[in-house]
Formats: C-alpha cells, structure tokens, sequence
C-alpha cells in the first residue's frame, strides 16, 4: 500500500537518495544534474533544498520513499507558494502517487495565506502539463530560453497557476 505523509528532518539522507534516482532516470524534467548534485553530498545538499521549501511530502511503500513534492518558495514571489520539486520512481509512475502528493500539496497550500499555487514546468512536458491540468492549473505564462538545462541546451519553462 501507498501511503503519504510530510517529510521530517530524518528524511534527509532518504531524499538526497531518491532525488538522485530521479535525476538519473528523468534527467530532462529538472534544471539539476546528476553529478552537480552528487558532489554536493546529503549535508550540503540538504541545507540548499531545504532553505526556500516549506513543507515535503513523500509516498512510500513498504516504508520505501518511492516520490516526493516538495512546497516552497520562488526567489522573486515570496508569498506565493511554488511546487519546486516532484518525481517519482520510474516503476510507480501512473499508478495515483503523484496525484496524492500533488493532492497534499494543495490541501497544504489552501491553508496559507496565498490565493494561488505555481509551479515551473519544462515547456516540451506534455505528458506533465496535462497532468498539471487536470488537477485546476492553468498556464500562467511561457519564458523562452529561461534555463540551461544539464546538457548546456537553452530550455523554455512554463509557469501554471492554480487558484486556491
């Protein structure tokens, strides 16, 4: 069974280790790459991460972190709550773990003080955006050549909003 729940301080280490699965088995979803954030090491990496987020949810099966959402803040909209960071393990994709977290994620943001929740996703995402979209996101705006993704290829981001 799958269960969710908010991650705790003693998850760290947990996170660091899936984190770093998912860059390797989805590497085009995140601006990070594998080997940056492996040489950070679960301390560095933890304090980095952590600093803007406000809440992490993780799924689990069999006490086995398989997914993660993280909730947080976006340098320039500090009181707009962002999902800054989600996967999941390749092998529990289209099975409802990302619609649970993403279902915490909103639960958890309707109780702040904002009235809406972002998100930044790869523009060239499909499969992603829609998932987005059934859950009330819509997009919000298109920034062309935004990142370099780990490749050193210019990439497009969209930035989708939910109403709270």
């Amino acid at each position: 069974m799958i269960l969710t729940r908010q991650a705790s301080e003693s998850d760290s280490e947990n996170i660091y280790k899936l984190y770093l699965e998912l860059l390797k088995s989805h590497p085009n979803a995140f601006i990070d790459s594998y080997n940056n954030e492996l040489k950070k090491g679960v301390i560095d990496w933890t304090n980095d991460f952590t600093k803007n987020q406000i809440v992490i949810f993780l799924a689990e099966e069999n006490e086995n972190i398989i997914g993660m959402l993280a909730l947080g803040y976006h340098d320039k909209d500090t009181n707009i709550p962002y999902v800054t960071k989600m996967g999941i393990l390749p092998q529990y994709e289209s099975k409802g773990v990302g619609s649970e977290l993403l279902k915490d994620s909103i639960k958890y943001a309707s109780k702040l003080p904002a009235k809406e929740l972002r998100l930044f996703v790869m523009a060239d995402m499909d499969k992603t955006i829609s998932f987005y979209i059934k859950f009330g996101f819509t997009l919000l705006e298109n920034l062309k050549n935004d990142i370099i993704d780990h490749t050193g290829k210019m990439r497009d981001v969209s930035i989708m909003q939910k109403v709270l």
